[in-house]
């Protein structure tokens, strides 16, 4: 059950999140986690 929590909350918001600004476009930052 703590799994698929997981996986739905890591689903489509992190990758939003994991997009952080760069010089001259957008650098996609994988976490540990990951």
């Amino acid at each position: 059950m703590e799994k698929e929590c997981v996986s739905v909350a890591y689903e489509p918001p992190v990758v939003e999140v994991l997009l952080v600004e760069v010089e001259g476009g957008f650098e996609f930052s994988v976490p540990d986690w990951e």
